[in-house]
């Protein structure tokens, strides 16, 4: 059974912990890195060293708006929560807020976090509730999300939902306003080091001037391009439409 201990007690207990098992030890002092008080905030650092339909339905928006303030991270990951519960090499916090700095600033927030491993750094994250991700290209919201994390990095976030959303902002050759790059899915999952995401399951994705749906899309964010196909071994055909209006339409001397 597990048991939870404020920052003060788990510090404590972290000192005895190192006396009969050193491993177990230095995970408990990677994880509570810079506890100081239990009514202080739990914080942590991870140093350097289906069929789809025909008609394509838009997704809720997500009000693209600017990231909220990161919590202070002088590492390349840190992490912060409300509380922290740790039992052997399996963490669980409350209220988590992830920080990584090395690829741009990217933020992860959820009520509900689980951890495995005793090297934070090469470790898989479990989140559920209300979780939002601020990338530096745009912003994912689901309602759960597994996060790889490689090298004390993120390398990849599957986002999981009813449905998963992604949204980002671009501006194309002769648009004095950006445009919303949009989409939905069962499952979105961004690759860090291709800057990809695919979107899984009853995919649908627009960027303001043509829609498409089918089973799994492929969205270059660096490049903008989208390769869109019927899920391997189903039988389906990709949907698409093309809107008409102002931002559709070429800006005069554009290709």
């Amino acid at each position: 059974m597990s048991t939870v201990y404020s920052g003060v007690e788990l510090m404590r207990r972290a000192r005895s912990v190192r006396l009969f098992a050193p491993a177990l030890a230095s995970a408990f002092a990677a994880v509570l890195g810079s506890l100081a008080y239990a009514s202080e905030p739990v914080t942590g650092t991870v140093p350097q060293a289906t069929a789809v339909s025909t008609a394509a339905t838009p997704a809720a928006q997500l009000a693209l708006k600017p990231p909220p303030p990161a919590p202070p991270c002088n590492e390349p990951l840190c992490y912060t929560a409300s509380s922290l519960e740790a039992e052997r090499n399996h963490l669980v916090l409350k209220d988590i807020a992830i920080v990584d700095t090395t690829r741009g600033t990217t933020q992860i927030k959820a009520d509900h976090a689980e951890a495995n491993g005793l090297d934070l750094g090469n470790s898989r994250w479990v989140l559920t509730g209300h979780v939002q991700v601020y990338l530096p290209q745009g912003q994912l919201q689901a309602s759960s999300a597994t996060v790889q994390f490689a090298d004390k990095r993120i390398a990849s976030i599957a986002a999981d939902g009813s449905p998963a959303l992604f949204e980002r902002q671009v501006v194309r050759s002769g648009q004095a306003t950006p445009t919303d790059v949009t989409g939905h899915a069962q499952q979105i999952t961004y690759n860090v080091a291709r800057n990809q995401v695919q979107l899984t399951g009853d995919s649908w994705l627009t960027d303001g001037c043509n829609d498409i749906s089918t089973q799994l899309i492929t969205y270059d964010i660096a490049s903008q391009r989208v390769e869109a196909s019927a899920a391997p071994g189903a039988e389906g055909r990709v949907h698409g439409t093309m809107r008409a209006g102002a931002p559709c339409v070429p800006a005069v001397g554009t290709p």
